[in-house]
């Protein structure tokens, strides 16, 4: 710094001065793992975060994480850790979970306009296996098959909490919500998910039957999505259970197990009215297809596999949790046998679609099939 003057002669004068100033480096590092694996199916998920401070100074640190209370103060060389749980959404092959970290400066560094990000992510593997189920209309037909707990005459509300909104449908017995035939609005949405829920209870309850939630999980899913009042999102969870339910019966009609040796042969719902599909590591949908997507959740590409018992014209769309139309994949006819399209997870106008729930159908001829599928960007 150079300061000039005069003196009372009027000469210039003129005094010099140095000082150094040390600069700061400010850093943060974010680790996401997954310390479950693998989750079983319905099941809770653990992730641990770690978040180092790897600058020289104090750093003001907030998360996208609801689990972490912020915002954090975080010593340069300083670490956060914590374990947060995330339960299996079902439909999925693995148990997603990401954070965001935004550091910025401490007031004590007079307010400097100076901020930073850190991302990380984990997906916690689904566990192989309890891909068992039977369908409302096996249950509908073979009362001597139900669980103890459970009774055709119990009232829907006796097992789950329904919304006064929703109020209507709280005194119909079980075996009433198994015939329930859908509609509009809440109240429709509602009925396909209780239908769908009553023979997701009875397969959990049973014995022989290796389900993918448990008694205790299908009622606390049905009732958080009943509270919502959201048709998608009670939908998004009928969809899900319809296909576990869908999964092949592994009883008969008499409530004795079927045995498939090496899950080779075929896997029959005797008397609820489905075919019998090749069942080594598929889904049963329903009469007309089973269909999976890989992988689930997806980042770029996920390959839609499906089979068909008989020929037909099939048509692949994808569509979003509003119900909007975001792209075709096929629009054709196909053979009986294993198919497969594939979605890079853009729009029919090839723009990125942005991360997100999702749902494809598969329609053939006359009859539609709904999956959920989550793309991450």
């Amino acid at each position: 710094v150079t300061v000039t003057a005069e003196n009372e002669f009027g000469t210039s004068v003129s005094a010099y001065a140095t000082e150094e100033v040390d600069l700061i480096h400010p850093s943060v590092e974010v680790f996401k793992e997954c310390l479950t694996d693998p989750v079983s199916p319905g099941g809770n998920a653990d992730f641990g975060i770690t978040i180092n401070n790897t600058g020289d100074c104090t750093l003001i640190v907030t998360t996208t994480e609801t689990e972490i209370p912020g915002p954090l103060t975080i010593l340069a060389g300083d670490s956060y850790m914590i374990t947060v749980t995330r339960t299996d959404p079902g439909g999925v092959d693995c148990v997603y979970n990401d954070i965001t970290v935004t550091w910025t400066l401490p007031a004590e560094y007079c307010n400097l306009d100076n901020t930073g990000t850190a991302w990380a992510e984990a997906c916690c593997p689904i566990e192989e296996g309890g891909e068992e189920g039977c369908t409302p209309g096996f249950w509908k037909n073979h009362h001597d098959c139900w669980c103890d707990a459970y009774d055709p005459g119990d009232s829907v509300d006796s097992v789950f909490t329904v919304p006064s909104e929703l109020s209507a449908l709280a005194d119909d017995s079980l075996y009433d919500a198994l015939q329930y035939g859908g509609g509009g609005g809440v109240i429709g949405a509602a009925r396909n998910l209780l239908r769908s829920a009553v023979s997701a209870l009875l397969n959990a309850c049973s014995s022989d039957i290796a389900y993918p939630m448990s008694v205790a999980g299908v009622i606390a899913d049905v009732n958080a999505a009943l509270a919502t009042l959201d048709r998608g999102e009670i939908l998004a969870l009928h969809a899900t259970l319809d296909t576990y339910n869908n999964y092949g019966c592994s009883i008969d009609a008499h409530c004795n197990p079927i045995v498939a040796p090496d899950k080779g042969g075929l896997l029959e719902d005797h008397g609820a009215g489905e075919i019998s599909t090749p069942s080594e590591n598929k889904e049963i949908l329903s009469t007309v297809a089973w269909s999976r997507s890989v992988p689930n959740p997806f980042s770029n590409n996920t390959r839609i596999q499906f089979y068909l018992p008989t020929g037909g014209s099939v048509a692949v769309d994808v569509y979003d949790v509003t119900g909007r139309h975001v792209a075709s994949l096929l629009n054709d006819q196909r053979s009986a046998g294993s198919h497969e399209v594939v979605w890079n997870g853009r729009s029919s106008n090839d723009n990125p679609a942005p991360a997100g729930v999702y749902f494809y159908t598969l329609r053939l001829d006359n009859e539609t099939l709904m999956k959920k599928i989550m793309l991450v960007r």
